[in-house]
């Protein structure tokens, strides 16, 4: 399967991403991997948060690097 990539990415002088074919991409990821990466779009966790006061945490790996770059 291959993605055709923006002009600004056509332009650049960066490799092209890497590509697996959906055979590998299911059985590295799995079905539900492959759906959200290729599939799914505009998703947003309004609703969420409005219908049943979902409160995302923030991602600790995050919160680490980000203070260890800075010590």
């Amino acid at each position: 399967m291959a993605f055709c990539l923006c002009p600004l990415a056509q332009c650049s002088t960066a490799t092209p991403p890497p590509q697996i074919s959906l055979e590998e991409a299911l059985r590295v990821g799995g079905a539900d991997a492959v759906y959200y990466g290729t599939q799914m779009r505009g998703v947003s966790n309004a609703k969420a948060k409005r219908e049943l006061n979902f409160q995302p945490r923030s991602l600790e790996w995050l919160v680490e690097s980000a203070v260890a770059r800075v010590s």
